[in-house]
């Protein structure tokens, strides 16, 4: 009898699963795995062990020719190769679906039931024991966790005389049904969670328990802006997190029916005072009396946006109505009394963008942490956004991508591969639409993204829901040269 362990796995991992299985006559163990260093150092240690504690059954690592999965085809290789050594060998078998990833312990879990494995098992080592190298001492072995076996013998007639590769072809037209056959291994192996939805605090969607924290802030600063004991607050963390979006929630649950938004960064400095704090009859040739955005915003709410950005004789007239609730217009002398609530926001750290006397100015400061913080939103947010299912190994790639621009990037991102997909996106749509899912590179994001543009940075920070200013930083931080790739890549174009 031959244990296949098709997802690598550890000496600890391998020792459990033999040991439980010493009734079953082993004679060959086959672990397939990657290239990796540190994989081949496991596989030697592996191998000594092997030697010492079972010497009578046969050692056979069969390693992938690449060191990581996630790269374009090679989830194909992987399961070519498996179907490839179960016909080599031809003889029974079992499978064991232990360490790894869902998505190769779905394939695993498949191959078991096209070849007719006499069983298929999991065992569990407690993640502190694997990581340790140590032991279990007999007594507090783990059970291994058995999952049933079907009969697929029409499946088996199909593969007879087939290579590894032809089968995964030949099985590609039955999708659906082989998509059903590893999900029921899957939901015995890896328990699904239990589904959560997307919580909605007056539009703002959150899930994780950082996001539920915050919100209950939120629940006491609308409690005080009811009173009237609050009107200031500050939001700060990194672009695409959803301070604008935020802002809104706050102004409709403190029941504000007015909201105003003004983004220092999207107007030019010389034009700032005039937009923010309105313009006086004939304070120059042709110029006409008008409202600032303060004044407009008068009885609800204002969200000033990109605030570090406000050259500091902006943000001491700022603090000047923050301070005495009054608003004086550009080349004019009249107060006018307003009552607004003032939401900022900043991508940056507001201690050192802002004035001291205007930072301690705000009564409320809250930062909202970036996605990479709250990966347990990632997958709701991507189905929302997607409105459609997503495959097990585009989930995996979305929980590893560190999304620089956080919930704004993820929704274009998946609006987009969408737009091509079928009724689920799978990878092949990732490595066509957007490749740097698999790269993890956020430069490769950017250059992706600049050559779908045209090269245009206003078109591109949109696409990827960034600021022009923002989008300018991190080409920079990068070192990417846009003149000169942009260049290249139109030199590139037929015709040229």
């Amino acid at each position: 009898m031959i244990v296949y362990f098709p997802l690598g796995a550890s000496p600890q991992i391998v020792t459990e699963t033999l040991l439980k299985l010493k009734d079953a006559s082993i004679d060959e163990v086959v672990v397939i795995h990657t290239s990796h260093p540190s994989v081949q150092e496991g596989v030697e240690k592996l191998r000594e062990i092997m030697n010492k504690k079972f010497p009578g059954i046969k050692f056979t690592p069969v390693m992938l020719p690449f060191s990581d999965l996630d790269s374009p085809g090679n989830n194909e290789k992987f399961v070519e190769t498996l179907f490839d050594e179960i016909l080599k060998r031809n003889r029974p078998f079992i499978m064991s679906i232990a360490g790894g990833r869902k998505s190769m312990g779905a394939y695993a879990f498949l191959a078991a039931q096209i070849f007719g494995a006499e069983k298929v098992v999991h065992v569990l080592v407690p993640p502190e024991i694997e990581k340790s190298g140590d032991f279990l001492p007999p007594e507090d072995r783990i059970s291994l966790v058995e999952i049933p076996c079907f009969d697929f013998s029409f499946l088996r007639e199909k593969v007879l005389g087939k290579s590894g590769k032809e089968i995964l072809e030949a099985l590609r037209s039955g999708k659906d049904m082989i998509e059903k056959i590893a999900e029921v291994g899957m939901e015995e192996i890896y328990p699904p969670p239990p589904e959560e939805e997307l919580h909605d605090w007056h539009g703002f969607l959150y899930l994780s328990p950082i996001m539920r924290k915050l919100i209950k802030k939120l629940e006491v600063y609308v409690r005080d802006i009811k009173r009237g004991n609050l009107k200031t607050i500050l939001i700060y963390g990194e672009t695409g997190t959803g301070k604008n979006v935020l802002a809104e929630a706050i102004s409709r649950a403190a029941g504000l029916k007015k909201y105003r938004r003004f983004s220092m960064s999207e107007v030019p400095q010389t034009l700032l005072d005039g937009l923010l704090f309105g313009v006086e009859k004939g304070v120059a040739t042709d110029v006409r009396e008008r409202d600032g955005v303060i004044a407009c915003a008068d009885g609800g709410t204002l969200f000033i946006d990109e605030i570090g950005d406000a050259p500091f004789g902006i943000q001491l007239k700022l603090l000047n109505v923050i301070e005495t609730g009054k608003v004086v217009k550009v080349g004019g002398v009249k107060e006018r009394e307003v009552e607004v609530l003032f939401i900022a926001a900043t991508n940056r750290k507001p201690e050192e963008f802002l004035r001291p006397d205007l930072y301690h100015r705000f009564q409320g400061i809250l930062k909202l942490p970036p996605l990479r913080e709250r990966k347990e939103e990632i997958i709701p947010f991507a189905r929302y956004f997607a409105g459609k299912k997503i495959s097990l190994e585009v989930e995996e790639l979305l929980l590893k991508y560190p999304w620089p621009g956080n919930i704004r990037q993820l929704r274009h991102t998946m609006e987009e591969l969408a737009r091509f997909s079928g009724d689920v996106i799978t990878p092949d749509i990732v490595r066509e639409y957007t490749p740097f899912l698999i790269s993890h590179s956020e430069k490769e994001c950017i250059l992706h993204a600049l050559e779908k543009c045209g090269w245009n940075i206003k078109r591109t920070a949109e696409h990827l829901g960034i600021s022009r200013s923002t989008l300018y930083r991190r080409i920079k931080k990068l070192g990417i040269d846009i003149e000169h790739i942009g260049r290249q890549k139109k030199a590139e174009k037929p015709g040229k």
